[in-house]
C-alpha cells in the first residue's frame, strides 16, 4: 500500500492558460525533478499524465494564484528495475492519449518511456494542447483510436529517417506486425495532408521545442534522459 500525502489538484484540471511562464515552467521543472529521481532509482512509472501530477494552490500577497508541492503520484504501476535490464515487456502502460510508441507496440519499455510521456504532457502544461487527443479518437473503437492516435505520433514526433529507422530496429525489424501497420499509417500523408513535426510549430517557444524533440525521439535510444532534460537552456531562459 503506498500513502500520499493530500494535494489539491492535478495538473489536469490546473488552469494553466491563467498561469504566468514562470510558474507553468515551475511546474514542469519539478514534476520533472521528482521523475529524475524515479529513474534514478531504475523505477519505471509506467503512467505518466496529467492527472498523476498533483499539487498545491496558494494566493500571493498580490492575489495572484501559484502552485506549489508539485508531486508525481500514483506509483501503483510503478516498477523497479535492475539496472542492467533492458525494460518491460508485452505490456500495454499508460492512457492511450499519453503513452509511448513503444508501449503500443508493447515493445520493450524503460526510462525514456516516461520521458516520451512527461514530454507529451509539458506541452499540455505549457501550450494548453493536448496533442494525442481528439474527440474523434475518444469515441472510436480500440482499433480505429490506435491508428488515429499514432498517426498523430508519426505526424509529430517521427522526426527524420534515422531516427525512423532506429525505431524500427528497436522493435526488432520490418517483420514485426507492429511496424508494417506503422508502415501503413506512414503511406497516409500527402502533399495534401503533410506531417506536423512539432519542431516546426512557430508559435512555440522554440527552446521548448527543441527540448521536446529531444525528448520524444521515435528511437528511444535517442531520448535526453530526464537529468539531462533538467539541463536544457529552456528551464534557465526567463
Amino acid at each position: 500500500m503506498f500513502v500520499f500525502p493530500y494535494l489539491e489538484k492535478g495538473l489536469l484540471h490546473v488552469d494553466t492558460a491563467a498561469l504566468s511562464s514562470v510558474a507553468k515552467k515551475a511546474i514542469i521543472r519539478d514534476a520533472l525533478t521528482g521523475l529524475a529521481d524515479l529513474h534514478d532509482e531504475h523505477i519505471i512509472h509506467t503512467d505518466i499524465k496529467p492527472t498523476n501530477i498533483m499539487m498545491d494552490s496558494f494566493k500571493q500577497q498580490n492575489g495572484d494564484l501559484e502552485w506549489r508541492n508539485v508531486q508525481i503520484t500514483d506509483l501503483e504501476a510503478a516498477v523497479i528495475l535492475p539496472p542492467k535490464a533492458k525494460g518491460l515487456t508485452d505490456r500495454l502502460s499508460g492512457n492511450h492519449f499519453w503513452r509511448s510508441p513503444e508501449a503500443w507496440a508493447r515493445g520493450i519499455q524503460n526510462t525514456p518511456s516516461d520521458i516520451y510521456s512527461f514530454a507529451v504532457v509539458a506541452i499540455f502544461a505549457w501550450t494548453g494542447n493536448m496533442v494525442f487527443f481528439s474527440d474523434k479518437a475518444n469515441r472510436a473503437s480500440p482499433e480505429e483510436q490506435a491508428k488515429l492516435i499514432l498517426s498523430r505520433h508519426l505526424s509529430f514526433f517521427a522526426s527524420d529517417e534515422e531516427d525512423f529507422e532506429g525505431f524500427i530496429a528497436y522493435h526488432g525489424g520490418e517483420d514485426n506486425p507492429f511496424i508494417e501497420r506503422i508502415k501503413e499509417l506512414c503511406k497516409t500523408f500527402t502533399e495534401e495532408k503533410p506531417r506536423l513535426p512539432f519542431g516546426r510549430w512557430q508559435q512555440v517557444d522554440p527552446q521548448f521545442r527543441d527540448l521536446i524533440c529531444k525528448m520524444t525521439c521515435m528511437d528511444p535510444f535517442r531520448r535526453i534522459t530526464a537529468r539531462k532534460a533538467l539541463q536544457h537552456p529552456w528551464f534557465a531562459a526567463e
